[in-house]
């Protein structure tokens, strides 16, 4: 996190799923990584409220509001983002 720009900038997740309620948001912010607490540590996808993101940073303004957060995990390296 990046508090001068309000960016986050995307790693590799420990856990499978999350959800934060954050102060003000209409809906919880859920992340979902399947497979990242069984060793699978390469992203090689990421959606938010299911919109394709072609970067590894999202600004505060796409999650202050809750969502979706679907982050595809392989056990190999990938060619992310695109």
């Amino acid at each position: 996190m990046d508090p001068a720009s309000a960016t986050y900038t995307i790693g590799t997740p420990f856990f499978d799923y999350l959800s934060l309620t954050l102060p003000g948001a209409d809906k919880p912010l859920t992340v979902t990584a399947k497979g990242a607490s069984r060793g699978m540590r390469y992203i090689k996808s990421l959606t938010l409220d299911g919109r394709d993101i072609r970067t590894y940073i999202l600004e505060h303004a796409d999650i202050a509001s809750g969502g979706d957060l679907v982050i595809g995990m392989s056990d190999q390296p990938q060619a992310w983002p695109l």
